[in-house]
């Protein structure tokens, strides 16, 4: 009886196993990233490709989820955080324009709003003080999110220029 109830045990032990062969995972060069701090935003290349991929944290959520903190203090809530990406096929001189198209109302000191199309998502930015800032809004379905405040220089290392 002991050893059928051994037997029992031992079977959920070996029966947890991976089948199959994992996929590789597709390395990405990664040009650069504007706040090497927090490692957000990053433009990467997927090798090979002018496929590009921008990684960024969703400020938005963050000043929303503040709010209701503030109004409820005595609440113990677990940090959220909302990761965005989106990709988009460029060449180097269409890579190159949006990053003009973004230093622009930097350059000219330009404080209206203006929109530019990349891939599936919207870019909707504006200079604020010695920054622009950058709102995302992604296709119907997903919620639309603010990259943040970039000055000339996070801009440059965004984009590898520096």
């Amino acid at each position: 009886m002991k050893k059928l109830l051994l037997l029992l045990l031992f079977i959920p032990v070996v029966s947890f196993g991976q089948i199959g062969k994992a996929k590789e995972k597709t390395k990405r060069i990664v040009i650069g990233v504007a706040d090497k701090m927090v490692g957000y935003p990053e433009l990467s290349n997927l090798p090979g490709t002018d496929t590009y991929l921008i990684y960024y944290r969703n400020l938005e959520f963050e000043v929303s989820f503040f709010n209701v903190l503030v109004y409820t203090p005595f609440t113990i809530y677990t940090a959220f955080e909302d990761f965005k990406s989106f990709t988009f096929n460029a060449s180097k001189e269409e890579l190159d324009y949006l990053y003009n198209a973004l230093l622009e109302p930097l350059l000219k000191k330009d404080k209206s709003q203006k929109s530019i199309s990349v891939g599936d998502v919207t870019l909707n930015y504006k200079k604020t003080m010695s920054s622009i800032s950058v709102f995302v809004d992604h296709p119907t379905g997903i919620t639309d999110g603010w990259m943040g405040y970039l000055s000339k220089k996070q801009l440059a290392r965004l984009f590898g220029k520096k």
